[in-house]
């Protein structure tokens, strides 16, 4: 792949612009080099308002960029919203369009699978754990039987430390389901790896009790989403001590360390800012920031992580495109606009990826 500004590479030359016209933007060139973390982006392709042309166009952006890796949500209670039994034919054949499309574009696949089905305890949203780990381990055994050798990684549940996604952010309970989960995934794909759900913020204290409940053992990445409080700080804040800047996942770390996981590696599973105009009227979450910073932002992670934290060896951006819904925070986090056309930071981190070859 050849990036006008970015060097030469083996690859054809004519596929970049075939895919939609990657360019880098113009400024100094990165500092990326060969131990640049991984990068991976969130890729929702499972949900209702992608077409399959859509996902095809996304994926090829993300291949012609340069991106190595796509983290796919997979709702357990549209996969099985009834028992635990039955599976939905139309959601399973959603996934699987998706892991295929990934695999065919030589992208490695790690799956979230999340909220829990209202008969397995999960109520209306969803948003409880499960009331027996049995249940959820169950169905992870089988998508990861389904999906072998095709399914890189498996997330056991999404930043199970808010309540937002699990109700009462029990460290136990949710170690009670990743020990039931790993075995699972491990006896339907023994090379599958197993992720530790990513905590939202670097949240070191919900990691330490993880490991005293006994999660040790039963997963082969870390995983955090290193997000910034207030939203628009920079990804090189300095760590005040607290779980809300990305240098706060060296006290992850130091945790792992204590519990002899230092040779297990940490993903950023996701990470980003959003892009969007600010009225001075924001929430310190709800603040954004410019498509240009937003592009730097995500050069200087990168950065950060190869310089400062090497044992971070995978970093997902969130997120692959715009939404036209929700508030201006959540919906402005892509990578490429709501029609599927790149945004600064897309063409920065081709640039930034291709520097790094």
């Amino acid at each position: 792949m050849v990036i006008s500004g970015c060097g030469s590479s083996s690859q054809d030359p004519d596929r970049t612009t075939q895919a939609a016209g990657l360019s880098c933007s113009p400024g100094p060139a990165t500092s990326a080099t060969s131990d640049a973390p991984s990068v991976g982006v969130q890729f929702h392709g499972t949900w209702a308002d992608y077409t399959d042309d859509q996902r095809a166009r996304v994926l090829d952006l993300m291949a012609a960029a340069g991106v190595t890796s796509v983290r796919v949500d997979a709702t357990w209670a549209a996969l099985q919203p009834r028992s635990s039994g039955q599976w939905a034919a139309d959601q399973l054949d959603v996934l699987d369009t998706v892991v295929d499309m990934a695999v065919e574009r030589h992208l490695s696949v790690l799956v979230t699978l999340l909220v829990s089905p209202a008969w397995a305890g999960g109520g209306d949203e969803g948003t409880r754990l499960p009331d027996d780990p049995a249940d959820y381990a169950s169905a992870i055994g089988f998508l990861a039987d389904r999906y072998a050798g095709r399914v890189e990684a498996w997330e056991i549940w999404n930043e199970e430390n808010s309540d937002e996604f699990a109700q009462g952010a029990d460290p136990v309970g949710y170690t009670q389901l990743l020990t039931a989960a790993y075995p699972a995934v491990k006896a339907a794909d023994p090379q599958a790896l197993v992720v530790f759900g990513g905590t939202q913020y670097n949240d070191d204290s919900f990691v330490a009790a993880a490991y005293t409940a006994g999660a040790r053992g039963s997963f082969d990445v870390m995983a955090t989403h290193p997000y910034p409080a207030p939203s628009d700080a920079a990804p090189t804040a300095e760590d005040d001590g607290t779980e809300y800047s990305l240098g706060h996942v060296a006290a992850v770390r130091d945790v792992m360390d204590r519990n002899g996981d230092s040779a297990v590696p940490i993903w950023f599973t996701e990470v980003g800012w959003s892009s969007h105009e600010n009225s001075g009227g924001e929430e310190a979450y709800e603040r954004g920031v410019t498509e240009e910073q937003q592009g730097d932002y995500l050069v200087d992670t990168l950065d950060l992580v190869r310089s400062d934290f090497p044992y971070v060896q995978r970093v997902f951006w969130y997120a692959e495109r715009d939404r036209t819904t929700g508030a201006p925070q959540i919906s402005h986090f892509g990578l490429l606009t709501t029609e599927l056309d790149p945004k600064p930071a897309a063409q920065d981190l081709a640039c930034y990826i291709q520097d790094a070859r």
